[in-house]
């Protein structure tokens, strides 16, 4: 509205000089620089208007911070899962079970068929601290010693350098054999620990 009214009055003041003054080339440059000096007016009054609106239009809405999505992979696994089953998984426990006790029987059967003892590290008749024990009876897991003093002592097949077994323990003595120990006394009337290797 105030450019509009300024061409008019403009307009209005040139109308009357002209009337006046008449269509000289004095004239003609007065319009000129009135009418460049109008552009430059108008001009800065539009860029003025442009600057002077409301920013809210211009500026884009603030988004509500939204939750993370979810990624979904296209990728996938060639393994293909199982549902879980108890019978199944009790049933595969049982076989390897079977499996471990099929091995230890096999391998207690290769010991009984091959294992030797090893003189070297086993004391000798002789030896100091050392008596003679003559095998009672035979377990899993060693013998029973009968010693010179009429107690009764234990061997373990541990001192042997085997795992133990009844076939294995009667083929490496039989009751009756003379075996040289060292006896440690135990108290309370329990049987006497024996050992036959040097380095226990």
């Amino acid at each position: 509205m105030a450019c509009r009214s300024l061409r008019t009055r403009l307009a209005c003041s040139y109308d009357v000089t002209q009337s006046v003054a008449g269509d000289g080339p004095w004239m003609r440059r007065r319009e000129m620089n009135l009418l460049t000096r109008l552009r430059s007016f108008c001009s800065s009054l539009n860029t003025a208007a442009y600057v002077n609106q409301p920013q809210a239009q211009s500026q884009p809405q603030q988004q509500q911070p939204s939750q993370p999505q979810r990624i979904e992979s296209s990728y996938e696994s060639p393994i293909r899962r199982r549902p879980y089953n108890a019978e199944a998984k009790m049933r595969m426990k049982a076989y390897r079970r079977e499996a471990m006790q099929r091995q230890y029987a096999q391998e207690l059967e290769d010991e009984e068929k091959y294992f030797q003892i090893d003189h070297e590290v086993m004391y000798k008749k002789g030896d100091p601290g050392t008596v003679e024990g003559i095998v009672r009876d035979h377990s899993t897991v060693g013998y029973f010693v009968t010693l010179p003093n009429k107690r009764e002592g234990f061997l373990a097949c541990s001192q042997l350098g085997c795992s133990g077994g009844i076939p294995l323990l009667k083929r490496l003595y039989k009751v009756g054999d003379e075996i040289t120990v060292r006896a440690e006394i135990v108290g309370d009337g329990g049987r006497d620990r024996l050992y036959t290797r040097k380095d226990s």
